[in-house]
């Protein structure tokens, strides 16, 4: 017996009683809610892209925010170098801020600080001789090195730009500021308590070996940042040397003798000049020595 049209069989298939006759499925809203779902988190075991997509760029947009923003005052610029030495070369990269003018300056205050507590050996007029001629030394010696590091970085595969190296430089020469300052204390009590100029200057010497070793702290991060694969300790020893012969060629820094020059003149290399100061303590010995009483 034929079906009247438009009725359907009682007997016929759920999906032929779905489809209409038009052709196109109509399925009851909610019964492919969990299809959908499966699709959107994927195969089992695959991670939910859209997550990780959110995370990156929070994590980016933090980066970034640290990059570009620089840190307000001398002292909040020496706590980033402290506590994030690699915050001034993400802002030179990232085109921010950087605040090496007040690197720069605070260094140089740091400089000078040091060197009143070195000249405390002689007192009197050495201390502002000392005052002055300590900046000037590690300034001279950062100038005459600053061609090396260029070369040296970019032969251990630094890519240089001119904000880069300005950042990788006033980084350094704050964190030295920053050593010698707290060994200022220490300069102090060895300068006020030492009787001859030769135990003072090893003492300095010693002083200055540490301030570079820990400010290669830096330096070692920050042209790793910058892309360096190679080693650049070399330079760190060329920095030290250079610094001790630059020390002679500024020389008096400490002490000056009655009628001695600012600036000596004449061609000394460092361990002449220590040579010389041995002597100067072996004089200075010689006179306060008591006469032999006589027979």
């Amino acid at each position: 017996m034929a079906t009247p049209e438009g009725k359907d069989p009682e007997g016929a298939a759920p999906a032929d009683r779905a489809a209409p006759a038009g052709g196109t499925e109509l399925v009851p809203a909610g019964s492919r809610e969990p299809n959908l779902s499966r699709r959107a988190a994927g195969p089992p075991g695959a991670p939910a892209p859209a997550a990780g997509i959110a995370t990156v760029g929070a994590g980016a947009g933090i980066a970034a925010s640290i990059a570009a923003s620089a840190p307000s005052g001398l002292f909040g610029v020496f706590n980033e170098l402290l506590t994030r030495p690699l915050a001034l070369v993400q802002r030179a990269r990232a085109g921010g801020r950087l605040g090496a003018g007040r690197l720069f300056a605070g260094a140089f205050a740091c400089y000078v600080l040091y060197g009143v507590a070195a000249g405390c050996f002689a007192g009197g007029g050495a201390v502002l001789l000392a005052a002055i001629k300590v900046p000037l030394v590690i300034a001279l010696t950062f100038l005459l090195c600053l061609p090396s590091l260029y070369v040296f970085g970019a032969m251990a595969g630094v890519e240089w730009s001119p904000r880069r190296l300005l950042a990788v430089s006033a980084g350094f020469a704050g964190t030295l500021g920053l050593l010698l300052v707290g060994l200022m204390p220490v300069a102090w009590l060895f300068s006020v308590s030492s009787r001859y100029l030769a135990t003072t200057v090893w003492l300095h010497i010693l002083l200055w070996l540490l301030t570079v070793a820990f400010g290669w702290r830096f330096l070692r991060l920050a042209l790793r940042e910058t892309g360096a694969r190679g080693v650049m300790l070399p330079w760190l020893l060329l920095f030290c040397i250079v610094s001790f012969q630059v020390a002679t060629f500024l020389r008096p820094v400490l002490a000056r003798d009655p009628g001695e020059a600012f600036f000596a003149s004449g061609k000394l290399s460092m361990f002449e000049n220590l040579g010389r100061v041995f002597e100067r303590d072996q004089a200075q010995h010689e006179a306060h020595r008591p006469a032999a009483p006589a027979r």
